[in-house]
């Protein structure tokens, strides 16, 4: 029987051995770094923990078979675990002063026809002629994934 050759040992690649060898395939898994579990990981930092990727699956009667098969438990979410911080100088859950929040808002009461963007407008650019800076740098660009007012300067321009 030939061997089948996963390539990667993130969740996908593992999830993938995992269903070809309970069809009694003989499976091979390369990863090139030196763990597994690929993008996902925790992080250990002062203000708490950081998961670099996904830090949750939706539960289902397949998942905890799976899990039960290969001896995973499943770790219920904690109810503290739900809150969402955006660090503005400390980990804070409004990361918007009250002032930010009223232009904001101000700004969403303009038709809809100036919340268009316009032509070669940067997302970056459309954050800050619509919610303004600090909505941009402090829930845009987090929300977008992006680290760095400066990475949003350059993504796609609509």
């Amino acid at each position: 029987m030939p061997t089948i050759t996963v390539v990667g040992a993130g969740f996908s690649g593992l999830t993938t051995a995992y269903f070809l060898t309970k069809q009694s395939l003989k499976v091979r898994i390369i990863e090139k770094t030196d763990r597994v579990g690929g993008l996902i990981k925790t992080i250990h930092t002062p203000n708490g923990l950081v998961e670099t990727a996904a830090n949750g699956l939706l539960n289902s009667v397949r998942l905890e078979a799976m899990c039960a098969d290969i001896g995973v438990p499943l770790i219920p979410t904690r109810k503290e675990g739900r809150k969402r911080f955006i660090y503005r100088g400390k980990p804070k859950q409004v990361p918007l002063k009250l002032s930010e929040i009223m232009k904001m808002a101000l700004r969403f009461g303009v038709s809809a026809r100036k919340l268009r963007p316009r032509q070669f407008e940067t997302i970056a650019d459309w954050g800050r002629r619509v919610i303004g800076k600090g909505a941009t740098d402090y829930l845009l660009t987090p929300a977008l994934g992006e680290s760095t007012p400066e990475i949003l300067n350059n993504s796609a321009r609509v």
